[in-house]
């Protein structure tokens, strides 16, 4: 069971990772394409601005999902492997 718990626990780690990857890569690309529409400097400041502060709360709510798995993995999918089980006795 503990290999079963490490395997999930990586996956899972690898899904959030990924995810803050792919959040990034579209906020930037997103960021830069509406800074070559704005109409000036100051509307271009205000955009980069807030696309980065956006990025920066999502990636701080990855970090804590992060946070979260690590100090609560055993608990986590102890519960989510007997009740995947629980589904395949019925």
């Amino acid at each position: 069971m503990e290999n079963k718990i490490k395997k999930m626990y990586h996956q899972d780690n690898a899904t959030v990772i990924c995810m803050l990857i792919a959040l990034w890569a579209v906020m930037i690309y997103t960021i830069t394409q509406v800074v070559r529409i704005a109409p000036d400097h100051a509307t271009c400041i205000v955009i980069t601005v807030i696309g980065i502060v956006a990025g920066l709360f999502a990636t701080a709510s990855c970090i804590a999902v992060l946070a979260h798995l690590k100090k609560n993995k055993i608990k986590l999918y102890t519960e989510e492997i007997n009740s995947s089980s629980l589904e395949r006795n019925d």
